[in-house]
């Protein structure tokens, strides 16, 4: 411990009180229970963070300022030594031969933040009150090595951080992909994640966090994207990248596409007249989720035909139109006259894909002899 004399007469009187000091920091004056104090070592040592302890004891009044002085230099030199108020603390079980009673310590204590990993610091403990100033001898800690966080997300692995979901053709306004980070130190502040994609049907990126647990350093959370129904005909995909801190992570999604229907608007069953002809333009259809994309994707949806008729012959479709969404178009056939004084029908079936549809066609009877 050093001291800082004031006064001339304290300085005199210093002299009869006479100090000597011991190792380790800890400084006394002769007599027993005169003033002293003590920088003890630090506690809770984190990457960002510490709390700093130290004991002092007053022979005549309580000290009116009692500080910490604070460094990255042991030589404490002005521009880089922060002084911080000391707090009244607690006993510290660590230190049984500071009585609080009849050895009248005080412990105090002070929190630091925001410090660099794998940095060492110096401090020590000092104590005014008005006449005498006590410096209570030097201590160093280092904060601890920065542990990598880590993102991480509940999904396949497909491969060093990268996870493969699957994703419904529908997509949707907000899908959400859950995900923890690992190693979070709460003195970092709330995780600020990075997203990258390069395509056009999703949007909207963002993330929210449900949980942060400080004591084992985990933050859970969940990304959450805007994905556009799959209308191309095929299944899609794409990386997303995501950042945290220095960690690149990617993800892999697959969005299955949208299966087409063929629908007839006007149903299944049409009636023609006796005389037949050329039908053209005459049964519409509708093949939902087959626009243009998909038909830039899959070409002619290629429907085809079968008839269990001799009278009904050139069946074939024309006529496409195509839009975002779907595409629209008609059968078209040549039907031979009916002779007969019977009404007839025939059945024709629509192949598309895996699909199969029936169509009636029902011909007038005719007039005999025409």
């Amino acid at each position: 411990m050093r001291i800082r004399i004031f006064t001339a007469f304290a300085f005199i009187a210093s002299l009869a009180m006479m100090y000597s000091c011991s190792s380790g920091g800890e400084y006394f004056l002769p007599e027993d229970k005169q003033a002293a104090v003590v920088t003890l070592d630090a506690a809770d040592i984190s990457v960002s963070s510490a709390i700093l302890y130290g004991v002092y004891r007053m022979a005549g009044p309580s000290a009116a300022d009692r500080y910490f002085e604070f460094s990255s230099s042991p030589d404490f030199p002005e521009e880089t030594t922060e002084q911080y108020s000391a707090r009244h603390s607690s006993p510290d079980s660590r230190y049984p031969e500071y009585d609080t009673e009849d050895g009248n310590w005080k412990f105090q204590k002070y929190g630091v933040y925001d410090l660099e990993p794998s940095t060492t610091y110096y401090y020590r403990l000092i104590i005014a009150d008005g006449t005498v100033e006590l410096i209570g001898g030097t201590k160093q800690f280092t904060t601890a090595d920065r542990e990598t966080s880590r993102l991480e997300f509940y999904g396949e692995t497909t491969g060093t951080d990268k996870y493969r979901f699957q994703i419904d053709a529908y997509g949707g306004d907000v899908i959400g992909f859950d995900f923890r980070i690992i190693n979070w130190d709460s003195s970092y502040g709330v995780p600020v994640i990075a997203v990258e994609w390069s395509v056009d049907w999703i949007s909207n990126p963002g993330y929210v966090f449900f949980d942060t647990d400080e004591e084992h350093g985990i933050v859970s959370g969940q990304l959450q994207l805007g994905i556009i129904p799959n209308e191309s005909g095929i299944e899609r995909d794409c990386i997303v990248r995501l950042t945290l801190l220095d960690q690149d992570v990617e993800i892999h999604l697959v969005q299955e596409a949208l299966e087409p229907h063929l629908i007839f608007p006007e149903g299944y069953e049409y009636q023609i007249e006796a005389s037949g002809g050329e039908y053209y333009s005459f049964i519409p259809f509708r093949i939902e989720n087959y626009g243009y994309e998909c038909y830039m994707n899959n070409g002619d949806p290629g429907l085809r035909f079968e008839s269990d008729s001799s009278w009904l012959s050139e069946v074939t479709y024309g006529y496409l139109e195509y839009n975002t969404y779907n595409c629209t178009g008609y059968i078209n056939f040549v039907a031979e006259p009916n002779t007969a004084a019977l009404e007839r029908e025939c059945y024709v079936t629509v192949r598309f894909r895996d699909d199969y549809h029936y169509i009636n066609i029902v011909q007038s009877a005719g007039e005999p002899g025409t």
